[in-house]
């Protein structure tokens, strides 16, 4: 039961993977470096934290009503879709966007 569970993870990881592009092996140094700096021993922690919040976010998102995300102010509308990952491609329909209700709405 547990290798299909690991199976099945890791075959959902690959097909992520596969959808972006990966970031070089300096890239992703750089990256870890800056956050050791920046947090210290407490580096996985603050990476931890970090990815949780996003992935709460994302999932929370989706049950809020676009309607009421478009009285909030435009940067904040924009930050916040970017934080859920609903940005670019990957944004939602125009009936279902809060930045283009708040255009017509006002």
């Amino acid at each position: 039961m547990l290798k299909a569970v690991l199976f099945t993870v890791l075959a959902l990881f690959s097909v992520t993977a596969l959808a972006v592009e990966p970031m070089t092996s300096e890239e992703a140094s750089m990256v870890f470096a800056a956050i050791r700096w920046l947090a210290g021993d407490y580096a996985s922690v603050v990476v931890l934290f970090v990815l949780s919040v996003g992935w709460l976010w994302a999932q929370v998102r989706q049950m809020i009503n676009p309607e009421l995300m478009s009285k909030l102010p435009s940067w904040l509308i924009k930050l916040l879709e970017w934080f859920a990952g609903n940005l670019g491609h990957a944004r939602n329909d125009l009936a279902k966007n809060p930045l283009n209700l708040k255009r017509k709405m006002g």
